[in-house]
C-alpha cells in the first residue's frame, strides 16, 4: 500500500495516452487547486496557460509568499506538485482559468483552475475551504440556505470553462470544493452535462433534500464518485442522493480528511465496506441536530459564533490559533453583551447538541450491552454443548 505520493513516484513516468486518467490522478489534481497561482496561471483561454513544470518553476520561486497566503494548505501539497511537474504524467498538463475570490460582505471564498491534458480533455478542480473565517462561515451558512455564492459562482465558472474549450470534461473537488462540484454539475446547461465525463467529489459535504429532487441532478447523478475516509466527518454532513466508496486511511479522526492518509494501490484507492462507527454515530448526532432546529436559530447561531471568532479583527483561522486564550476571553464577553433573545438561541442550539450526543450514547450503549449479552449467551451455549459432548464420548468410552 502507498500514498498518492508514491503513485507519482511509480506512475509518472507513463503518459496519460500510455496508462489512462483514473480516480487517483483526480486525487491529485482536487490536492493542485490549493495551490495559489496567482500572477502564474492568468483567468483566461487555455492556450494563455502554463503547463505544469513551467508553473512549478515560478511557483517555487516564491514558495514562502504562497504558502502563507493558504496558510492551512497541506505541507504536502507543494512537495506533490514538484514531484508531479518533473514526471513524464503530468510535466506537459496545461494549467488555466484559474480564478479566486473572497468577499466579507458577501460571505464567500471560492477558487478554482483547470487542467487540460494532452489526450484532450479537461479536469475541472474546485477548492476546498481555506483558512479565512469567511470561507468558514460560508460553509456553516450551508446549514440554513439553499444555495451560498460559492455555489453559484462554480456554476457560472463551469459554464465559462467550458465555453472556452470543446473538450469533454472532468469535474471535481475535495471538501466543499466536492461540494460545489456536484453542484455546478447539476445546474450547468446541459449542453455542459453532456461534455462531463465524471464528476470526483472526496469527502465534499452533502445538501438539503430538496437539492436532489431536481432533474438537474438526477440527469449526472449517475456520473458522480464519491468517497470518503473512514473517520469521515466533513463527508457525512447534510445528505447525500447517491451511494459512496469508503477509502482505507492511515490517520486517526478528523485527520483522514488529508486525502494524503488515504491508501492507494497502483492505480486505484484501497477500499473498506463501510465508515466506523464513530462517523456514522456522529452522523446520526449532527443530523438529528439540525434537523431539530430552524433555520433562523442556526442563522443567528452561526452569526454569534463567527462574530465571537472576529473579536480581535481576526480574518483567517491561524490568527485565532496564535492567540487562543485571548480569543476565548474576548469571545466570553463579546457574548455577555448579546441581548437575552440571541442568548436564548445560542442556549438551546448548544443545549440540542449535547441532547443528542448523549441519546446516541445511550443508544450505542445499548447496543454494546446487547452485543455482550448475546456473545455471552453464544459462549453459554457452546460450554454447554461442550460438556454434553465430553458426556457423550465418555459414555461411549465405558461401553
Amino acid at each position: 500500500m502507498g500514498s498518492i505520493v508514491d503513485y507519482v513516484r511509480w506512475r509518472g513516468d507513463l503518459r496519460f495516452a500510455q496508462s489512462p486518467f483514473n480516480e487517483i490522478d483526480s486525487l491529485i489534481f482536487n490536492q493542485f487547486s490549493y495551490l495559489d497561482f496567482g500572477g502564474i496561471i492568468p483567468d483566461g483561454l487555455p492556450q494563455q496557460g502554463r503547463t505544469l513544470e513551467a508553473a512549478a518553476e515560478i511557483y517555487f520561486a516564491s514558495i514562502e509568499k504562497r504558502r502563507r497566503r493558504v496558510a492551512l494548505v497541506a505541507s504536502q501539497i507543494p512537495a506533490l506538485f514538484w514531484l508531479a511537474a518533473h514526471s513524464r504524467r503530468f510535466a506537459e498538463v496545461k494549467i488555466w482559468g484559474y480564478r479566486v475570490y473572497s468577499s466579507r460582505e458577501q460571505e464567500t471564498q471560492f477558487s478554482a483552475v483547470c487542467f487540460s491534458l494532452e489526450e484532450g480533455k479537461t479536469f475541472v478542480s474546485f477548492r476546498g475551504t481555506d483558512d479565512s473565517l469567511v470561507g468558514w462561515k460560508e460553509d456553516f451558512n450551508m446549514a440554513f440556505l439553499d444555495q451560498i455564492p460559492a455555489q453559484e459562482q462554480a456554476v457560472a465558472y463551469l459554464e465559462e470553462m467550458a465555453s472556452r474549450c470543446s473538450q469533454p470534461l472532468w469535474v471535481g473537488g475535495h471538501s466543499k470544493g466536492g461540494n460545489l462540484a456536484v453542484y455546478a454539475a447539476a445546474l450547468c446547461r446541459d449542453e455542459v452535462k453532456e461534455r462531463i465525463l465524471a464528476i470526483y467529489n472526496h469527502d465534499g459535504p452533502g445538501f438539503a433534500p430538496a437539492f436532489f429532487t431536481q432533474e438537474g441532478y438526477r440527469k449526472i447523478a449517475p456520473k458522480i464518485w464519491t468517497v470518503l475516509p473512514e473517520e469521515s466527518l466533513v463527508g457525512l454532513l447534510f445528505y447525500r442522493g447517491t451511494p459512496y466508496q469508503v477509502a482505507k486511511s492511515e490517520a486517526a479522526g478528523p485527520l483522514q480528511h488529508n486525502v494524503f492518509c488515504w491508501e492507494v494501490e497502483q492505480t486505484e484507492i484501497v477500499k473498506v465496506p463501510e465508515v466506523s462507527q464513530n462517523s456514522q454515530r456522529m452522523e446520526e448526532v449532527l443530523t438529528a441536530w439540525l434537523d431539530a432546529l430552524t433555520a433562523e436559530e442556526k442563522r443567528q447561531f452561526v452569526e454569534v459564533l463567527f462574530s465571537l471568532l472576529e473579536t480581535k479583527g481576526s480574518t483567517n483561522l491561524v490568527e485565532v490559533a496564535d492567540h487562543p486564550l485571548s480569543h476565548l476571553l474576548d469571545g466570553v464577553q463579546a457574548y455577555r453583551q448579546c441581548d437575552e433573545k440571541t442568548k436564548e438561541v445560542v442556549a438551546k442550539v448548544v443545549a440540542s447538541l449535547v441532547e443528542q450526543q448523549k441519546k446516541t450514547f445511550v443508544s450505542s450503549l445499548k447496543e454494546k450491552a446487547q452485543a455482550v449479552y448475546e456473545e455471552s449467551s453464544l459462549l453459554k451455549k457452546v460450554k454447554k454443548t461442550g460438556k454434553n459432548l465430553r458426556i457423550f464420548i465418555d459414555k461411549g468410552k465405558r461401553q
